[in-house]
């Protein structure tokens, strides 16, 4: 079994979601079958980061800004990872483009995960592991769907978590495999978001190496459940008023 995990270059988690490949990694010590994992970084670094990160920090948002300010720094002026605890590392600009596709053929890799991108992924790459695509979506769904809909969650007083599910065209669509409740509500305020998301990135690495071990197991995915809803909410970045009434209502930011 080959896995390709797919993310960002640059996130707003703290130490840029190492927390989530660590864990997954240090999960699949024990898997008696061999596995490979591949992990690949699509590559985001941006100016624009430095700025946003100024702006949401003078708005109070200081501990979001501050990871996603170092994260940027890191990627613009350390080193490219070439490995991370002895896996390999790789660069691409998107998952569409056709330098992505050729390495995912030449390396015969069974099954991409997506975690922390914003990238719809095409019908092309979607079709050419023979396991799939699937993706860590940062929701329970099928009830939250679309950005950040953990802060959402914690904002409105609903569980928060996160769901990995098999990736269609459709966005925040496909069979649902694993729901994850990271914090029950109702909650104890404040409630610090970096660290909730950091904690739940740890989770996620584990979640999912459980759902390869089944895989790798059974050479089948587990039955899931239907990815639909009559109580659909789709939810969106916050503007500024949102994040002031989110730290008001005590979400540390």
């Amino acid at each position: 079994m080959k896995i390709c995990l797919v993310t960002s270059e640059v996130t707003y988690i703290r130490k840029n979601y190492r927390g989530f490949i660590d864990s997954f990694i240090e999960s699949m010590n024990d898997q008696k079958e061999p596995v490979e994992i591949l992990i690949v970084f699509l590559k985001n670094k941006s100016l624009t980061y430095f700025f946003k990160s100024m702006a949401l920090y003078f708005l109070g948002v200081r501990h979001f800004s501050y990871d996603l300010f170092i994260n940027n720094f890191k990627a613009y002026f350390s080193f490219k990872n070439k490995y991370i605890s002895n896996y390999p590392c790789f660069y691409f600009n998107s998952p569409n483009e056709e330098e992505f596709h050729q390495f995912i053929k030449e390396q015969k890799v069974d099954l991409i995960v997506n975690a922390r991108t914003r990238y719809i992924y095409k019908k092309k790459i979607l079709n050419l592991p023979p396991f799939g695509c699937i993706n860590i979506h940062h929701g329970l769904l099928p009830d939250n769907r679309g950005t950040m809909c953990d802060l959402h969650a914690l904002n409105n007083s609903m569980d928060a978590g996160f769901t990995i599910h098999k990736m269609n065209k459709k966005i925040d669509d496909g069979e649902i495999l694993i729901k994850q409740i990271v914090l029950s509500a109702p909650y104890t305020f404040p409630i610090n978001y970096s660290d909730y998301i950091y904690q739940s990135s740890c989770i996620e690495g584990k979640t999912l190496a459980l759902l390869m071990k089944d895989l790798i197991q059974n050479n089948i995915f587990p039955k899931g459940m239907e990815n639909k809803t009559l109580n659909n909410r789709h939810f969106k970045n916050p503007d500024k008023n949102e994040l002031k009434k989110m730290q008001a209502k005590g979400i540390v930011l």
